[in-house]
């Protein structure tokens, strides 16, 4: 009985979201919760409506991967996957992390790998060393690289700055080519090039070191 003679202007107007076609309960800034979650986390309360947009997108072309430019909630700005729509740069972080806490694990499945498929394993060394025979010139300092390569410090691999076989260029089995890396970091440069100066090209084949990148 009260409520039916509490005055008109004690009623409240229960509030929408200001976001079109959203008919959610308002909850900060104008938003519902969803959208305001998605405004916090990517800046945009249409983070979801552009990232699908695209991921539709590279689902049509067939496209492992694509780009919104939009950061991940962790602040990356990176590819993203077309299949569950994962960060590329969190993934990496997440499996270096779980790798240098499970190298045991790790060594144990390459063992395991290598002694199940003998005949592939063979055939990848024959392929390596196919390619680097024929980026071999008369001019190889053979002394010297066999040096550098039993210089090569613990936990580091001998890699080609400019890959044997690269996807757009290819580079000389010779000392000027060679530079030590970290096992895990040579992983991921794989058969990939990127120009360096040769100052920092020349310190890190004394050092060791990788240098900052610069752009082509």
């Amino acid at each position: 009985m009260g409520n039916s003679l509490m005055p008109l202007s004690c009623t409240r107007t229960l509030r929408l979201c200001k976001v079109p076609e959203c008919n959610g309960k308002h909850k900060a800034h104008g938003l519902c919760f969803r959208h305001y979650q998605r405004l916090r986390k990517h800046g945009d309360p249409n983070y979801a409506i552009i990232n699908a947009g695209k991921r539709a997108e590279a689902k049509t072309l067939g496209l492992k991967r694509y780009f919104t430019g939009i950061p991940c909630p962790n602040g990356h700005i990176a590819e993203l996957t077309t299949d569950k729509g994962a960060c590329v740069e969190c993934a990496r972080i997440h499996s270096d992390a779980w790798r240098d806490k499970n190298l045991c694990l790790v060594a144990s499945n390459d063992r395991r790998r290598y002694s199940e498929a003998p005949a592939k394993r063979k055939a990848n060394s024959s392929r390596g060393r196919a390619a680097r025979a024929l980026r071999v010139v008369g001019w190889t300092e053979r002394g010297a690289i066999a040096e550098f390569y039993a210089l090569c410090p613990i936990g580091h691999e001998v890699d080609h700055e400019i890959p044997l076989r690269g996807r757009k260029v290819s580079g000389l089995h010779v000392l000027a080519n060679l530079q030590y890396l970290p096992k895990q970091e040579n992983r991921r440069k794989a058969n990939l090039f990127s120009i360096v100066t040769s100052s920092t090209a020349s310190r890190r084949r004394e050092t060791g070191k990788r240098p900052r990148e610069v752009a082509a």
